[in-house]
């Protein structure tokens, strides 16, 4: 059981910075030089609040249920990420989306 949550939390670490770094190259890709600092600034903020709410809530979870079922809800959430994010890579890649880099 132990093994199983040290390979969970690898996942999650794993999933957590390589999802950062493909945001942050999107967004220094597409948003102009003179708004980057403010999209981040937003972008930074928006994320910050979503895990200061969604730990509170995953914690009593946890406290209520057992570890495992909060391993099983991150799981699920990057399940769900995940298809998210092929959802929207096989739609762009079929409209062809152009956008210009400055």
């Amino acid at each position: 059981m132990i093994v199983l949550i040290y390979v969970g939390s690898f996942l999650i670490g794993l999933s957590n910075s390589s999802l950062r770094i493909i945001m942050n190259t999107m967004l220094m890709e597409i948003v102009p030089k003179n708004l980057m600092g403010r999209a981040l600034s937003v972008w930074m903020g928006i994320a910050l609040l979503l895990q200061g709410v969604f730990a509170i809530r995953l914690g009593l979870l946890i406290d209520v249920f057992s570890p495992s079922v909060g391993f099983l809800c991150m799981g699920g959430l990057i399940v769900v990420g995940v298809a998210v994010q092929f959802f929207f890579t096989s739609h762009k890649e079929k409209r062809k989306l152009k956008y210009e880099v400055i």
